[in-house]
């Protein structure tokens, strides 16, 4: 029996979320920022903001940004 979940379904989310940990790691920032946004945006939608996977990616969310940052050579003198 199939089954198939509407796109805002949290477990489109939740696979949103390992996809952006495996480009993080395989140091594609820029997909894993999408798969990220694409979660918390599904997160948000079908939970309490203060939810623990929202906070997660919101902190991984940051860091990417502080990583790009940091390669443009903001933090230079």
């Amino acid at each position: 029996k199939q089954c198939y979940l509407t796109e805002d379904h949290p477990e489109i989310a939740l696979t949103l979320k390992f996809l952006g940990v495996l480009y993080f790691s395989m140091d594609n920032k820029k997909q894993a920022q999408l798969c990220f946004e694409k979660a918390l945006n599904i997160y948000k939608i079908n939970s309490n903001v203060h939810h623990l996977d929202v906070t997660q990616i919101e902190i991984t969310l940051t860091k990417i940004d502080i990583l790009e940052l940091i390669l443009n050579g903001y933090f230079e003198t």
